[in-house]
């Protein structure tokens, strides 16, 4: 997983020492001058190009998405999956639950339909399996496209009062609800993707959520169910900095999501193997790298109907991927088969073939028929439709010429992909008289509640001309057929008229059309499509859709019911969602049959800045429907003041720190004496010299700048670096640390080194006015000479008063 800036910056044109305008008050000298071996004379030089902050997250380690940062962005070098033996899953099931009452309003409610939306819309596509479809298990065993079985809410807050819960006790509770029957006992193929409201922790051993991970999967033997096992994915809600990366909670929940979802496909029980230590239970997984995903924990995310993924890597194309061969997945195909392969009727006759089509490696496109071979007196057309696997109808009619044998090319086509299938058709000449029946047309549809009619007709050969007795059998439930005439002369015609009652269900059934002369019986067939009747329902829908205002102002809207079928009932209507601070009105409380209402929201002064989903619901008896209403709160414009502030005196609470090496030294909090202020200063390397090829970052937390138009950043500093080849970075950013401003470079020494550099004042009125900014340090070196680094104390922003 990955908060991973976009890399644009802008290079600084002059140092640190340029911006200093203060004298310090504090001048003394300390002991560190006997740590520099640098060879700079103070000097403000540009340094060259740096990196760029990144908010970089989670690397993660067996199972689980790590909180974990890095430099650069993209796959580790010579990543490459190996099979250790263990299990894929065949046919991912996925079935999402929501723990606790959060998921049944408001905010959570929306969020909880996005990711039922996500694992309907992604997770069962051929673009989602491609990336991941090259990987196979025991004796050859392919992943198959995914399903969504649906949700499940429970009841009950996960963690109780103190809100924090184990992963041990995860997976008991996730047993007592199948011994309960809250939800399906597990197959083979099951996933059970559990998610977690705010501020609930979740521990599995010495690892926190927001802490050390975002997110993991996991397997647990049971006897349970079939096959042995319950796979679980455990999705922490992205309360914390190192989690919600992407603009929205939904966005980075879809991400955690799509990479546990790659990883469980392809490393079913890892869980297993770290509990047992038995790498043979292990899938696919890089010793070096982690599963699938984690490899490509850095990269940037992609896109798949429209929702957030991250990537995850594929050996074959050596790279990390969202997908594979867009347009279908590697292998995918199907196979086409008619029967009987040969039939003989009478001219003037008709026919039908059964066409099946199989769907192989997870095809599911759709397929479309023609037909080729036909002569004038030889016609056919298609029944039924076919997506992925499924059967249609080639349904034939002759004329009295139709003589002798037709070879008939079915051709299936999808997309680039296109099969076909012959059958032979041979027409005898009647030498006797006799007749036909045929039916137009041959495809019908009819409503419930309605009626559809096709004209039936017979056609005497050989100077027949007995009435014929009509008849209709397999009729789909609910539906009656009658005729115009109940006999029908040697050459001649009725109308045959289908009924359904109200109640018929839908479905699809070739009818049979018969005419019987004794004991002589000749069929035409009628494919009858029944849609059932459509309930009385009504729609809410609000418009506009969203608002933006600034706390303390207010905004309306409309909210209008729709009804359809025939509705009439009165509609109650409720708001749910807003925050404190807002208030959400409707002037009319309920809407019968259809109607309008008027929607009011008011914010106080002291709302607080963010965007919130307000529900506006109707209820009518069992039904029930709800329109999403926006709500942007932008902060009251400042008067001035401080808008961040940190002495070093009180932890590092304020900032996020890493270094491009794990065992080189970072930012943190030094106690010294000769601190700016105070007993203790920020140092880039504390008690030591910094080391060779490192980058070293301390990134702030966001801070509101969105009532300001000018703004300034002040701080105390000194520094020791190898001249024009090590260097001190300012960097800002005013998109919560998407892109980063490179605002000031220093390298060398400091102004008086060994004492507090004049207090730097940097503008930072390109930030103004933007409500998530931040500022971060970074301290850089080459492949050689070490030297002091960076101390920082007393940094500032303040906006004029």
């Amino acid at each position: 997983m990955k908060l991973v800036p976009s890399r644009s910056l802008a290079a600084a044109a002059a140092a640190i020492l340029a911006l200093s305008v203060a004298a310090c008050s504090s001048q003394q000298g300390d002991a560190d001058l006997s740590t520099r071996d640098g060879n700079s004379d103070g000097k403000a030089l540009t340094a060259p190009t740096a990196a760029a902050p990144t908010l970089r997250g989670l690397m993660p380690v067996k199972g689980s998405m790590k909180l974990k940062s890095n430099v650069s962005v993209g796959a580790p070098t010579g990543a490459k999956l190996a099979y250790f033996g263990g299990n894929v899953i065949e046919h991912p099931t996925y079935t999402n639950i929501f723990w606790g009452a959060y998921w049944t309003n408001g905010a959570g409610l929306a969020e909880r339909q996005h990711m039922n939306q996500f694992a309907q819309a992604v997770l069962p596509m051929p673009e989602f399996l491609s990336a991941i479809i090259e990987y196979t298990g025991k004796n050859g065993v392919k992943i198959n496209t995914g399903t969504f079985s649906g949700e499940k809410v429970i009841s009950g807050e996960p963690g109780g009062a103190s809100k924090t819960i184990t992963n041990d006790q995860i997976r008991t509770t996730i047993d007592s609800w199948i011994q309960a029957g809250l939800v399906a006992a597990p197959t083979i193929n099951t996933l059970y993707t559990l998610h977690f409201p705010p501020g609930v922790s979740i521990t599995m051993g010495t690892d926190g959520s927001c802490t050390t991970f975002c997110g993991y999967h996991n397997t647990v033997q049971t006897t349970r169910g079939t096959g042995g096992l319950i796979r679980y994915i455990v999705l922490p809600y992205p309360n914390c900095q190192g989690c919600n990366f992407e603009s929205t909670a939904q966005d980075s929940l879809t991400v955690v999501y799509s990479h546990e979802a790659w990883e469980a496909d392809t490393d079913a029980d890892v869980g297993i193997a770290i509990d047992t230590n038995v790498d043979s239970w292990l899938g696919w997984y890089d010793n070096a790298n982690g599963e699938n995903a984690d490899i490509c924990a850095g990269d940037p995310n992609a896109v798949l109907a429209g929702f957030k993924v991250q990537t995850t890597w594929s050996n074959a194309e050596n790279k990390c991927v969202s997908q594979r061969n867009v347009g279908g997945t590697p292998g995918a195909d199907f196979t086409l088969a008619a029967a009987p392969a040969t039939q003989t009727i009478n001219a003037g006759d008709s026919a039908s073939y059964d066409l099946m089509v199989t769907g192989a490696n997870g095809f599911s496109g759709p397929v479309t028929f023609t037909l080729g071979g036909a002569s004038a007196s030889v016609t056919g057309t298609f029944s039924g439709s076919v997506s992925g696997t499924g059967k249609a109808t080639l349904n034939v009619a002759t004329t009295a010429a139709a003589s002798g044998p037709s070879t008939l090319v079915i051709t299936a086509t999808s997309g680039s992909l296109s099969h076909s299938a012959t059958v032979t058709l041979t027409a005898n000449q009647i030498t006797v008289p006799d007749f036909a029946v045929s039916a137009t047309p041959t495809n019908l549809a009819v409503t419930a509640g309605g009626t559809a009619t096709a004209t039936v007709s017979i056609t005497d050969f050989g100077g027949f001309a007995k009435p014929v007795t009509m008849s209709t059998s397999n009729l789909p439930s609910g539906v009656t057929a009658t005729y115009s005439a109940p006999t029908i002369a040697g050459a001649g015609s009725a109308t045959l008229t289908f009924s359904a009652a109200a109640s018929a269900p839908a479905s699809q059934t070739d009818v049979a059309v018969s005419g019987t002369v004794g004991t002589v019986t000749h069929t035409a067939t009628v494919h009858l499509v029944v849609t059932a009747s459509a309930q009385a329902d009504f729609t809410v829908v609000v418009s506009p859709a969203a608002a933006t205002v600034t706390a303390g102002d207010s905004t309306s809207g409309t909210v209008t019911v729709g009804a359809s079928a025939g509705f009439t009932s009165a509609v109650t209507l409720a708001t749910s969602g807003a925050p404190a601070g807002v208030t959400v009105s409707l002037d009319h409380a309920s809407i019968t049959g259809s109607g309008s209402a008027g929607l009011s929201i008011a914010t106080t002064a002291a709302a607080a800045a963010g965007t919130y989903a307000i529900a506006i619901s109707g209820t009518s008896g069992s039904l029930r429907h709800s329109a999403a209403f926006s709500l942007t709160v932008k902060a009251k414009p400042s008067t001035g003041g401080v808008a961040f502030s940190d002495d070093a005196e009180s932890g590092m609470g304020q900032w996020t720190t890493y270094a491009q090496n794990s065992s080189d030294p970072k930012w943190g909090i030094e106690s010294s004496s000769a601190a700016h202020g105070g007993t203790h200063r920020f140092r880039s390397n504390i008690g030591r010299n910094y080391a060779n090829n490192t980058a070293t970052f301390m990134i702030s937390k966001a801070f509101s700048l969105a009532g300001a138009s000018k703004a300034t950043l002040s701080f105390f500093y000194k520094y020791s670096t190898e001249d024009s080849f090590d260097s001190f970075y300012v960097w800002a950013s005013k998109d919560d640390g998407q892109s980063w401003t490179n605002i000031a470079t220093g390298t060398g020494t400091s102004p008086g080194w060994n004492r507090w550099a004049p207090q730097a004042s940097i503008d930072l009125s390109a930030f103004a006015g933007n409500s998530k900014v931040r500022i971060a340090f970074s301290l850089q070196s080459d492949y050689s000479v070490t030297d002091w680094g960076v101390g920082l104390d007393d940094i500032q922003v303040t906006t004029p008063q």
